[in-house]
């Protein structure tokens, strides 16, 4: 749960608008496909998703300004939102399956 130093609890409206912040910033760059297509068929979900992860600064460059703690929360937000992502493309690439984009309709959750 998350905490605030202010209340107990983050009110339950911050969650709903952050959520749908997380579902705006899903979708990943078009090029990131062919980085996921340079990998073996049989290498390790973790072992692609971490590759991946540390690409995305090279597709998701912004400037970002490290002492102000709205640019780091919006940083870290896009980063979140694009972890289910990134897993399925990993996993589905380390299965051998081609690669399936999701759905900002359906509910993941």
């Amino acid at each position: 749960m998350l905490r605030n130093k202010k209340c107990s609890k983050i009110p339950y409206i911050y969650l709903i608008v952050n959520y749908a912040k997380v579902l705006g910033e899903m979708m990943i760059h078009q090029n990131m496909i062919n980085f996921f297509k340079g990998f073996k068929d049989n290498a390790h979900p973790m072992a692609i998703l971490t590759g991946v992860v540390g690409a995305l600064s090279a597709f998701e460059h912004i400037n970002i300004d490290l002492t102000d703690p709205i640019s780091r929360e919006y940083v870290a937000l896009k980063l979140i939102a694009k972890m289910p992502t990134l897993a399925a493309f990993s996993f589905r690439t380390a299965m051998g399956l081609p690669i399936v984009y999701p759905k900002k309709e359906y509910n993941y959750i």
